[in-house]
């Protein structure tokens, strides 16, 4: 086991942190006009747990589908040593590397994907921060490199990271 530098590990902070900062910020102040265009409710009675459990099948469904095909286009030869090849100087799995990404992957792969079912659906802002926090909680899973009782095995991830080419 080979330990990381210090300098691995600084930019490995700093990107972090810039795009769960300051990237993540200005793109909601961005898409803000959007969620209030589609309706998105910041003070209504929160949904029904049936609607409110719709709106989350949505969102998985919308996030899935927009992610695996953004990340699958990221592994295309003239895309990857430009973008996503950022994010597997990292071969081992650790939680903070899920959000290391060129500032441009972060918003295209990371950002946008989580908002397609909330934007189709007109989601109440609670189901929606709801539906962030289940999401975040299951990229950070997907790179924790532990398999924890009652979350999906980070098995297939470990492996994307150390082949590159499989499991997307």
């Amino acid at each position: 086991l080979q330990m990381a530098s210090t300098w691995k590990i600084f930019k490995l902070l700093f990107i972090t942190l810039l795009n769960t900062t300051l990237l993540s910020l200005v793109f909601n102040i961005v898409t803000f006009p959007l969620y209030k265009w589609r309706g998105i409710s910041f003070s209504d009675p929160l949904p029904t747990f049936t609607t409110a459990l719709v709106h989350l099948c949505v969102c998985i469904l919308g996030e899935e589908l927009g992610f695996y095909y953004i990340h699958r286009l990221g592994h295309h030869p003239k895309l990857y040593k430009h973008f996503h090849k950022m994010h597997h100087e990292w071969t081992a799995s650790v939680s903070i590397v899920a959000l290391y990404n060129h500032p441009v992957e972060h918003v295209i792969c990371n950002l946008v994907p989580p908002l397609i079912g909330p934007l189709l659906m007109g989601t109440h802002f609670g189901v929606f921060i709801l539906w962030v926090t289940l999401a975040n909680m299951s990229i950070l899973n997907s790179h924790c490199g532990y398999h924890l009782p009652c979350f999906p095995s980070p098995e297939a991830h470990d492996y994307h990271h150390l082949k590159f080419v499989n499991n997307f």
